[in-house]
């Protein structure tokens, strides 16, 4: 059967753009906060490796997580 290679090509396509578009919406999920924290920490890793703290970025954003709750609430 030659069809079957000719599958493969639109269910390949699908996938590719299933893939993109999950990543499009996992990017637009990141509020501002959390981009600064990432951009933060990266930087920090990048200057300085032997001192970066590694524990410190998730605490930091799970003091964001809660204070967007917090703001919600109000």
């Amino acid at each position: 059967m030659d069809l079957s290679w000719e599958i493969l090509f639109p269910i390949g396509t699908l996938i590719l753009f299933g893939g993109l578009a999950w990543g499009f919406i996992q990017s637009k999920r990141v509020s501002k906060r959390e981009q600064e924290i990432t951009e933060t920490a990266t930087h920090e890793m990048y200057e300085h490796p032997e001192d970066y703290k590694h524990g410190e970025r998730q605490a930091l954003k799970e003091a964001s997580k809660r204070e967007q709750e917090r703001q919600r609430e109000d």
